[in-house]
């Protein structure tokens, strides 16, 4: 009797779960949560110059690792419309929160604690795999750790063969942002180093025909640590990044050739 108690009981689970089966699959299907993904947008977004970002930074994006990055980025490639915008840079970029400028998709290719030579062979296959329309490079803030001691020409040559394999995208460059000194997170950071690539990336940006942006005046009050920027940062970083919708569009040929 028991026996026959359990089954009639079993019986009985099974058959709600049959039913709630069928009455999900008949329920209109819902979009999935991707809110924490690398390049998703969030509920809370708001609306800086024409350019959709997140309404605040995402601090998360700026730990994630190399692979996590750039695994995210292969993946969001793989699904990104052609002629939209690629802004590709590292921590800053990544975790910025920007999903739409110029009234058009943007694939966020940030690598948090990327330099200029790290995208030197990512660079070209994400190019080829979407073919922007355009291109905005917001490089520089690492190569300018003392520490490392970059090499200012070979930052450059890197820099223009990284340029040169995104044409013909219209270019933007946004030049190497203030620090402020002080706070901790600027510390490692040298200010004649910064200084010294930025001149190389004006060369770049007129040999190029793309467009140079000076991002902000000052890191003053702008940055949770420095470097990173806090929610007026942000708003005041992509203010002056839409300015990279107006990049010019040449015909390569006219282009200054890259050496």
């Amino acid at each position: 009797m028991r026996r026959k108690s359990g089954l009639m009981a079993f019986g009985a689970v099974a058959l709600v779960a049959l039913i709630v089966i069928v009455i999900a699959q008949m329920l209109p299907a819902q979009s999935p949560d991707v809110s924490n993904g690398p390049n998703q947008v969030k509920s809370d977004g708001a609306v800086v110059d024409g350019a959709l970002v997140k309404a605040s930074p995402d601090p998360a994006a700026a730990s994630i690792t190399f692979d996590e990055a750039i695994g995210g980025i292969l993946a969001d490639q793989r699904t990104f419309g052609e002629k939209g915008v690629v802004l590709l840079g590292d921590s800053i970029v990544a975790r910025s929160g920007v999903y739409e400028m110029c009234a058009k998709p943007i694939l966020l290719a940030g690598i948090p604690g990327s330099r200029v030579r790290d995208w030197v062979d990512l660079g070209p296959d994400i190019f080829a795999q979407v073919e922007p329309e355009l291109v905005v490079f917001a490089l520089g803030i690492n190569d300018s750790v003392a520490a490392f001691n970059t090499d200012p020409d070979k930052w450059a040559s890197d820099y223009k063969a990284l340029a040169k394999a995104a044409l013909p995208s219209r270019l933007a460059f946004v030049s190497i942002m203030p620090i402020d000194k002080s706070r901790p997170g600027a510390a490692a950071l040298s200010e004649e180093m910064r200084e010294r690539l930025n001149a190389k990336l004006k060369t770049i940006a007129e040999e190029t025909g793309g467009l140079l942006i000076d991002p902000l005046p000052t890191a003053k009050g702008l940055t949770l640590d420095g470097v990173h920027f806090n929610d007026a940062g942000q708003k005041q970083w992509v203010t002056n990044l839409s300015a990279a919708c107006q990049a010019p569009n040449q015909p390569k040929s006219d282009r200054a050739p890259i050496l």
